[in-house]
């Protein structure tokens, strides 16, 4: 995997302001305990999600531009 891919603490901060997100629209139908388990789970699923797309993007660019490779 290309190093420059997904910069660590710039794909936390995205998936951790969508899970809040997330969390905001479920917050008046889960208690404390679900949301606690919710909010894990979005995260993780959202964090996976923006990796799969800079893995998707970096592939696009290389097929773009073969050369620079």
């Amino acid at each position: 995997m290309n190093k420059r891919l997904c910069n660590k603490r710039v794909c936390h901060e995205a998936a951790l302001m969508i899970t809040n997100h997330c969390i905001e629209l479920l917050s008046n139908v889960l208690d404390d305990v679900q949301k606690q388990q919710a909010r894990e789970g979005i995260y993780e699923i959202c964090l996976a999600g923006i990796e799969c797309y800079e893995t998707q993007v970096d592939r696009m660019q290389r097929r773009l531009r073969p050369l620079e490779n």
